[in-house]
């Protein structure tokens, strides 16, 4: 993710308790493994590198397919339920206490 030089001011006061995401259940095809759900918990306490972006498009790439039906659970494995994807665009929410290129209020895409 690229942070622009656009900030939005105080976001990160108004972060909501729940979101809808798109959780994956188990590994299989889309419409097995894929369920949208409007009642997921959002994040409030972050890793020390982690980022909470509230993301305004969202896309499943090639490796996200591979690893949505199980293709590559040789390298990589998760826990279900668990949101797949990395690739987004928004607005950052939060931060990490070790993140230093970004803050609340940078687009990212």
């Amino acid at each position: 993710m690229q942070p622009s030089s656009a900030s939005i001011g105080n976001i990160g006061n108004n972060i909501p308790d729940v979101m809808t995401a798109a959780q994956q259940v188990g590994y299989g095809g889309a419409k097995d493994a894929l369920q949208l759900k409007s009642d997921v918990t959002v994040p409030k306490e972050l890793k020390a590198s982690q980022v909470l972006v509230r993301n305004h498009a969202v896309s499943i790439n090639a490796i996200d397919w591979k690893l949505l039906n199980g293709n590559m659970s040789i390298i990589k494995t998760y826990t279900f339920p668990h949101i797949p994807g990395m690739d987004c665009s928004g607005i950052v929410v939060n931060v990490g206490s070790s993140v230093e290129r970004l803050k609340v209020g940078d687009a990212v895409y």
